[in-house]
């Protein structure tokens, strides 16, 4: 199960925030990123964007191997890129749920 939400997360004082809860199960991942991920634009300026990062996590089993996904994304980000110079940061944190202790 793939959780994603294209909502910003904003650190800002006198901003409004709110709260969700969601439960994971047992292989579920959630992968948190900053907007430098997104925003990476080739060489027309198009940018990545939430859906060629959407497809990029859904693609190859790398939420499976969170260990090779992040590296993947950063992969399909500098394929996009084609040498257009990096605007922002990436940065991206995935947590893999693998259920409770035995």
């Amino acid at each position: 199960r793939v959780l994603f939400r294209s909502e910003g997360l904003r650190a800002m004082p006198g901003s409004r925030y709110r709260t969700e809860t969601f439960t994971l199960e047992p292989g579920d991942a959630l992968y948190l990123y900053t907007d430098g991920v997104t925003e990476q634009a080739d060489p027309r300026g198009a940018l990545f964007g939430e859906d060629r990062l959407l497809a990029t996590l859904s693609s190859g089993g790398f939420l499976s191997h969170p260990e090779t996904c992040t590296a993947a994304v950063l992969s399909a980000i500098e394929f996009h890129a084609a040498g257009a110079e990096q605007s922002d940061d990436r940065t991206q944190l995935l947590i893999r749920w693998r259920g409770p202790a035995a």
